[in-house]
């Protein structure tokens, strides 16, 4: 695998959301980002196959996540 690199400007509001990410998972924020990439691709494959993303929340309540 070739390494790529990438340059990427975030606003302070969302700089700050991957640092908080990143801490809350104990884990870079390279390694976060990689997450994020890897969460998208499962939830659009698994709309591209009919399926749909959802949460459950604590109480047992579902919500969807809508994947455009």
């Amino acid at each position: 695998m070739t390494p790529h690199r990438l340059t990427v400007t975030f606003t302070d509001a969302a700089y700050a959301e991957l640092t908080a990410l990143a801490t809350e998972c104990g884990t870079t924020k390279v390694a976060t980002i990689r997450s994020a990439i890897a969460l998208e691709r499962m939830a659009r494959q698994a709309v591209a196959a009919g399926g749909r993303v959802l949460l459950e929340a604590a109480d047992g309540t579902m919500r969807e996540i809508l994947i455009r």
